[in-house]
């Protein structure tokens, strides 16, 4: 069963205040204190949802909170995991009543509840390096070997585990020897496709290494540059929750 992040954004003001709210045009009076600045979207069963980044990467969950760290579905070895900035904490003490509703509404689906505020996530050192492991099939190897592997990156897509009747497992040298095997995308792709399609069924156990930055992929390039709308670090956090 997958696992979903879900986050609200809350800003501090030491005054009345007008703000932009998040991914929108409107503008919105903010008392003095702790205010909600997501945008909701009303469905219609009444639940509210808040319209924010919702992305699934089990490391950057790790790394907010030690959910789903270096451990994928039916405790599948994802790999050494990840030094969490904190443990789940709950909800802040003064969290705003607004966001307080919508946490209550997740009922028993809803755990790991927690809060960071930016100049938390700022502190922590996104410069340590961990390594991860899973399982890729030959095409997605070639590509990632081509273009990937080498800076750090994860594989565009891989998986913790895989099995079925057509399903080959191999170590990582005798995935290069059987590429290597192929005939020359340069002299003649179409063989050389054909080949590879050979080895869809095919899948190499692997490891790489990464930073934590890498990791949480966009966290850093859309969620981040959102919160630095709403005021200092130390003003501005994410309350977030997590489901399966």
């Amino acid at each position: 069963m997958g696992c979903d992040i879900h986050i609200c954004i809350e800003a501090w003001s030491e005054r009345e205040t007008f703000r932009t709210l998040f991914k929108g045009d409107r503008r919105l009076l903010l008392p003095r204190g702790w205010s909600c600045v997501n945008e909701w979207k009303d469905e219609e069963d009444e639940s509210r949802y808040p319209l924010t980044w919702c992305h699934r990467n089990y490391n950057l969950f790790a790394i907010l909170a030690d959910v789903r760290n270096g451990i994928g579905f039916a405790g599948i070895d994802t790999g050494e995991g990840f030094i969490p900035i904190s443990a789940p904490k709950g909800l802040p003490d003064d969290v705003t009543a607004e966001v307080k509703q919508w946490s209550d509404g997740w009922g028993v689906d809803g755990h790991s509840h927690s809060f960071l505020t930016l100049a938390e996530i700022f502190e922590f050192d996104w410069t340590r390096t961990t390594k991860c492991r899973g399982m890729v099939s030959g095409p997605q190897y070639e590509q990632w070997s081509w273009w990937g592997k080498q800076n750090g990156n994860a594989p565009s897509q891989w998986c913790g585990s895989v099995s079925g009747p057509n399903i080959t497992i191999v170590e990582e040298d005798e995935m290069i020897n059987r590429l290597a095997a192929l005939p020359s995308k340069r002299t003649d792709r179409e063989a050389h496709d054909q080949a590879l399609g050979q080895l869809v069924d095919t899948y190499a156990k692997v490891s790489w290494e990464t930073t934590y930055h890498r990791a949480a992929a966009g966290f850093w390039s859309e969620l981040v540059p959102e919160l630095l709308r709403y005021g200092a670090p130390e003003h501005v956090r994410i309350v977030f929750l997590f489901d399966n």
